[in-house]
């Protein structure tokens, strides 16, 4: 009896040892599967997430290569149209011995003489002030502004003069049409460039990767 019954107990125990490696091996395997499906669910995530930065990271660079093109273009432009007031004042600082006025056989009068040196030194310096403005020129939005305002303002008056006087010198005419349609462009132009400047410093990626 006692044999039959210590026997029985082994059974039972190593039936129950049994039982306890199975479940715990279809836990684990449950388990496994859990792990296994998380992986697969979250690599495409992951995957896609890769795709989408790398995108956006290309998109930024061809905005950001846009933007130093119409800058520089906009650089070169302003540059070239600086040196016209620079030059132009200095002879006209000249007064009545401007080559200018030299068919014109304007009297050699003192006022006359001091007015037309004034207006090429002012004339001068405003080319100074727009050649200024060319290494920063989507940051000196105000003086960009007010130098291409007084531009336009001269252009009006050399649209009086054509209405009243008559028309002047062939190269004149090409002036007035950069000074009143020019000047609107060019500020436009800026502003473009500065506001993309201003979105591209307020955007969470740009000072990241600053």
């Amino acid at each position: 009896m006692t044999t039959t019954s210590s026997a029985s107990n082994r059974d039972a125990r190593m039936n129950a040892g049994e039982r306890r490696k199975r479940a715990d091996g279809r836990t684990s395997r449950r388990g496994g599967r859990k792990k296994t499906g998380g992986v697969k669910e979250t690599r495409p995530r992951n995957a896609i997430g890769m795709i989408n930065g790398a995108v956006s990271r290309r998109e930024r660079k061809e905005r950001m290569g846009r933007r130093i093109l119409n800058k520089r273009a906009l650089q070169v432009a302003t540059f070239i149209l600086a040196l016209v007031p620079i030059a132009t004042g200095i002879v006209g600082m000249l007064g009545v011995d401007d080559p200018l006025y030299a068919a014109s056989d304007l009297p050699r009068d003192a006022t006359l003489d001091s007015n037309l040196r004034f207006f090429g030194g002012v004339w001068c310096g405003l080319g100074l002030a727009v050649m200024w403005t060319v290494p920063r020129i989507d940051r000196e939005t105000a003086l960009f502004r007010a130098v291409w305002l007084m531009i336009f303002i001269g252009g009006l008056g050399r649209v009086v003069s054509l209405l009243m006087v008559g028309p002047p010198f062939v190269p004149f005419i090409g002036f007035i049409v950069l000074e009143i349609i020019g000047a609107p462009f060019f500020v436009w132009q800026q502003a473009k460039l500065a506001r993309n400047v201003a979105e591209r410093g307020s955007a969470p990626w740009s000072k990241a990767e600053s």
